[in-house]
């Protein structure tokens, strides 16, 4: 992260992890399911704040990924309160707790049209 956006003496906390989402890949735990609707203090117990940090981009490095905030641990369409697009950069925090529930949807390959 220091190199691809020029930040000198990065410190992370813990708890600090990275996630890659990759389509296709078979989850291996519940928590490897970031299509349902959750809630971070619950799925990873000790986050009191959530963030997030862009690496890639919607559209361009893959398609679905939006992260969503949820209305009642629903996973309708019609209950996302707010929608965040994966673009390179983007920087988003939120507490972890319910009043945070959250989702991302499906990330699937993305595929080049010819021209």
């Amino acid at each position: 992260m220091e190199k691809e956006f020029g930040v000198e003496g990065l410190m992370l906390t813990s708890p600090t992890f990275f996630s890659r989402i990759t389509a296709g890949l078979k989850p291996l735990t519940i928590n490897d399911e970031y299509y349902h609707a959750h809630v971070d203090t619950v799925a990873y117990g000790s986050f009191v704040y959530t963030s997030l940090i862009y690496l890639s981009e919607a559209g361009v490095d893959f398609d679905g990924g939006s992260f969503a905030f949820v209305k009642d641990h629903s996973e309708l369409e019609s209950s996302y309160e707010a929608v965040i697009e994966p673009a390179i950069g983007r920087f988003s925090t939120f507490t972890s707790g319910s009043e945070n529930v959250h989702l991302v949807l499906r990330v699937v390959h993305h595929v080049v049209m010819p021209a």
